[in-house]
């Protein structure tokens, strides 16, 4: 009986010396509710975003902080009023540790021309109030419609996964440099005789919607976002002829570096 009692402390005191060196292995700090957070550095900015003279976007960069030594989420609003009211809010989440220098941003653009003041809250993921500001008086005119804030659809016949035929069509979703997602394309196939559906799908987070193994033939198709034709969409057409095997691809950007989206590219490879 003894030697059995001295077997099971002898194991206790061995899972205690293993749970002692686990725990000062691991980090124990986690979020804290108590923890304070506050913007260390918040500024506004406005800008003529589309280049027709008039401040049409402003920019709100923040850097929070917080006195947990450990990772804590939190959420910044942005609530928007005009001289009427209320107009809508904007938000984004993020996480942040100790006092690490971060920089975030949240920009917004009008619909209608007007004065209007930002009221910025920062939340934690309690949703406890931790810090707000606010800029106030800001005027602002809606986008122009310019080609800089279009959403541009080009489009290219490729090898898109590797096979060495150009047979995939790729439409790619753009304003400016900044991937669309969710433009819905609709394609058609003209079977020589009349044109006739062929697919359709949405673009991804990266502006990308690819149809692969095409069938050698033309094709057109349009693009929609938010229900709605892009504005001043037209018909597009394209091709697949994998006797030539070309490749071809017709893009719209500031090939010319001039500060605007407005040169349009053919080319075949």
């Amino acid at each position: 009986m003894y030697s059995i009692i001295s077997t099971t402390s002898k194991q206790v005191l061995v899972w205690a010396i293993m749970f002692t060196l686990v725990l000062s292995v691991f980090p124990t700090v986690i979020a804290d509710e108590d923890a304070d957070e506050w913007f260390w550095d918040i500024e506004g900015e406005v800008y003529d975003e589309d280049g027709d003279g008039s401040d049409d976007t402003i920019d709100i960069g923040y850097d929070p902080d917080t006195t947990c030594d450990c990772n804590i989420n939190i959420t910044v609003y942005v609530d928007i009023y005009d001289e009427n009211g209320y107009v809508e809010y904007i938000y984004d989440y993020h996480t942040i540790y100790d006092e690490e220098g971060d920089w975030f941003s949240q920009d917004w653009t009008p619909d209608n021309s007007g004065t209007f003041d930002f009221y910025v809250s920062l939340y934690d993921e309690w949703d406890n109030f931790e810090d707000s500001w606010n800029m106030t008086g800001v005027e602002l005119e809606p986008m122009s419609g310019s080609s800089d804030e279009t959403i541009n659809v080009d489009n290219r016949v490729g090898d898109y996964h590797g096979d060495g035929i150009n047979n995939d069509m790729g439409m790619f979703a753009f304003i400016k440099d900044d991937p669309v997602e969710g433009v819905e394309v609709n394609v058609e196939y003209f079977n020589g005789v009349i044109w006739t559906f062929y697919t359709n799908g949405t673009t991804d987070d990266y502006g990308e919607f690819v149809v692969e193994n095409a069938t050698n033939g033309e094709y057109r198709w349009i693009a929609e976002y938010d229900d709605a034709d892009l504005e001043e969409e037209t018909l597009s057409y394209t091709e697949v002829d994998t006797a030539m095997n070309l490749s071809h691809m017709f893009a719209v950007d500031d090939w010319d570096d001039a500060g605007d989206y407005d040169d349009f590219l053919g080319l075949i490879l």
